[in-house]
């Protein structure tokens, strides 16, 4: 299948999500703040911190191990909406997720990638 299929395939998938979303269903979301921060926080500490407790368990190298830590600290895209739609869950809080996820992973990497921290990570990566 095409990389343009799959992308087609997801932007619909997500279409079909959204239009199961009414103005409601945010408002009810604002009330639950801290669902939300909850929430963030499995998603950009826990998930990750048990990736890397997965990984020394399994004493994997490196590069596995990071590309473990990268896949569970990422946003869950387009799947994510549907699985929770499948799984009758809040759409309106995966949703959510899915947008703060996405500006702020998308934020890291625009950081990750300035001049001074590339910089830094390369001495890392040498020494």
């Amino acid at each position: 299948m095409s990389l343009l299929a799959i992308g087609l395939l997801l932007v619909a998938s997500m279409t079909a999500v959204s239009t199961m979303l009414t103005v409601a269903d945010f408002r009810a979301l604002a009330g639950r703040r801290s669902a939300v921060g909850i929430a963030l926080v499995v998603n950009l500490v826990l998930l990750p911190d048990l990736a890397v407790a997965a990984c020394a368990l399994m004493d994997l190298r490196t590069s596995t191990t990071l590309g473990l830590v990268l896949a569970a600290a990422a946003p869950g895209g387009g799947t994510g909406a549907l699985l929770t739609l499948y799984a009758r869950g809040d759409l309106a809080l995966s949703a959510a997720l899915q947008g703060v996820l996405a500006l702020l992973v998308y934020g890291l990497v625009m950081y990750a990638l300035s001049e001074p921290v590339a910089v830094r990570l390369g001495r890392v990566a040498a020494s």
